[in-house]
């Protein structure tokens, strides 16, 4: 039988990169979800870019609240109209998420495909803008 999808946590009351290291140790990962914890850059160099590594080729998918607040967090230091079209477009993947909870998976996905996606796709494309040396092909 093939394996289902699963959702591990594990606490540790250190965050350092030998305990993120201790804990994917011989796992198949195929889309590890993280925050901005520097500690996890680590684990994605030993584990996604290392050819022997098992999960070579693995995604990191970064979490959307971290990135959030270094948008919020510059708005206060310096505004932009750029931090402001990228919280007010995270503003309503936040209220897609909202509507969809507690749906079927199936159902989930089509929302967020066609709501969420194209929005999320507006805030990339104003962040290549911004800066060209954003790859392109993330």
């Amino acid at each position: 039988k093939e394996a289902e999808p699963a959702v591990y946590f594990e606490h540790d009351p250190s965050r350092g990169g030998p305990v993120a290291e201790r804990m994917l140790e011989g796992a198949l990962i195929e889309t590890l979800q993280i925050d901005g914890w520097k500690a996890y850059n680590r684990v994605r160099r030993v584990r996604v870019k290392n050819d022997g590594g098992q999960n070579n080729g693995g995604k990191i998918a970064r979490c959307r609240t971290h990135a959030r607040r270094k948008f919020t967090d510059s708005q206060k230091a310096a505004p932009s109209t750029l931090a402001k079209r990228v919280i007010r477009g995270l503003k309503t993947v936040y209220e897609v998420e909202a509507r969809v909870y507690g749906c079927p998976p199936e159902e989930r996905q089509a929302q967020r495909l066609a709501e969420a996606l194209p929005v999320l796709e507006k805030i990339r494309a104003d962040l290549q803008r911004a800066d060209p040396i954003w790859p392109r092909a993330a």
